[in-house]
């Protein structure tokens, strides 16, 4: 299902005299009764039906022909209901290792189709009083399927792949690994050269779990986290 598609396909007939063709009905709305024919498919079990409009129910039934004419019976009624075309009042949860409080902090949101390597979209943000990053008005997208990339600095970019994103949808983010002070995504003695010169100060890029203070407490995540990479 799309904003403007259904795809469909059911069980071949294994009636022995063959079939010439599907004959396919559809019924537009939530409850509807009224099916007309629509289209239909030479023997193949499956047909997609373009140029629907966004977020509206549809039901279909199917039902064989052979060659001389002869009916089936209907199938049961399948039923679906197109996505939004551009969605809205969507929100992220980011989640970050050693830290619990992420207000102030500011995230990107990378937005890809399945698979590109070309973001579809991106945005800066930082979380709202609830914690939670809000998809602006100004990024305009489709209902669908996408692949999430989040980064903040000081720690490791994740992918969330194969997000469904709907209007009114809460994501749950993975855990951001700490300890990329260098934005390079990976972890390793670079990101300690960063830190070391900062011990017991309050600097802010080498401070990881956000305590006013570098310390050993930093560096464990540091270490725990030591040669991985993001995504």
């Amino acid at each position: 299902v799309s904003s403007s598609q259904i795809n469909l396909s059911w069980t071949a007939s294994t009636d022995n005299v063959g079939v010439a063709e599907y004959l396919i009905v559809r019924c537009e709305g939530v409850g509807c009764v009224n099916f007309t024919q629509f289209a239909s498919s030479s023997a193949a079990n499956f047909i997609n039906n373009a140029g629907l409009n966004p977020s509206t129910s549809y039901s279909y039934r199917v039902r064989a022909q052979d060659a001389a004419g002869n009916l089936s019976g209907y199938s049961n009624i399948a039923s679906a209901t197109t996505l939004d075309s551009v969605i809205s009042n969507v929100s992220f949860i980011p989640l970050i290792e050693g830290v619990t409080n992420v207000i102030g902090r500011n995230f990107t949101i990378f937005i890809f189709e399945q698979g590109a390597i070309n973001p579809l979209a991106q945005f800066i943000a930082q979380p709202d009083p609830n914690g939670k990053l809000i998809l602006p008005t100004t990024v305009l997208i489709q209902s669908g399927i996408y692949d999430i990339f989040t980064a903040t600095p000081g720690y490791l970019k994740k992918k969330m792949p194969a997000v469904s994103l709907v209007s009114n949808a809460v994501i749950n983010l993975p855990l951001l690994p700490a300890g990329d002070l260098n934005s390079d995504n990976v972890i390793n003695s670079l990101d300690w050269s960063l830190m070391s010169p900062k011990w017991f100060s309050q600097d802010v890029a080498a401070d990881i779990n956000g305590d006013n203070i570098v310390n050993t407490i930093d560096f464990s995540l540091l270490n725990k986290n030591w040669s991985l990479t993001g995504d």
